[in-house]
């Protein structure tokens, strides 16, 4: 597929430091590897000094580094011109459904499924266990809440 050279570009989507390495090995000399996986805060990673000093490139992403203002009305005409299946990409969630929501995500049938902030607020208090806590909260918004660190 490259030739042997390596990709131009890779994105780590997991959030497993396994597969993150593996995505800056792949790259060629002047690759670029995107970060966009969430994982748990204080999550670490080995990577061969020397495959970045080549020149190869590993880049944190959030949010899709894009500048909302522009960004989500372009989207938004995508949707409406039906080039951007945006409904097709989500999956809502009723609290009593939480762990169906959890399985789909781990399972990959679901790329993001989405929740409240007043959910968020229910877990959050139901979920005494900070872990799940911040699992069920990283994968409604992708971050952990500073004030719940996962430990």
């Amino acid at each position: 597929m490259t030739k042997g050279k390596g990709a131009d570009y890779t994105l780590e989507t997991t959030g497993r430091p396994q597969i993150l390495r593996q995505a800056v090995d792949c790259l060629r000399f002047t690759g670029v590897c995107g970060l966009i996986g969430a994982a748990p805060l204080g999550t670490e990673v080995n990577i061969d000094m020397n495959n970045i000093l080549f020149g190869r490139t590993l880049r944190g992403i959030v949010e899709g580094d894009s500048i909302p203002d522009i960004f989500i009305p372009q989207l938004i005409e995508l949707y409406v011109q039906g080039r951007f299946p945006f409904d097709k990409l989500i999956k809502k969630y009723k609290l009593e459904e939480i762990n169906e929501a959890v399985e789909a995500t781990e399972k990959g049938s679901v790329l993001k499924p989405l929740k409240s902030a007043k959910v968020w607020k229910a877990i959050s208090a139901a979920a005494p266990d900070t872990r799940i806590s911040c699992v069920l909260y990283s994968m409604l918004q992708s971050r952990c809440p500073p004030s719940r660190p996962n430990r």
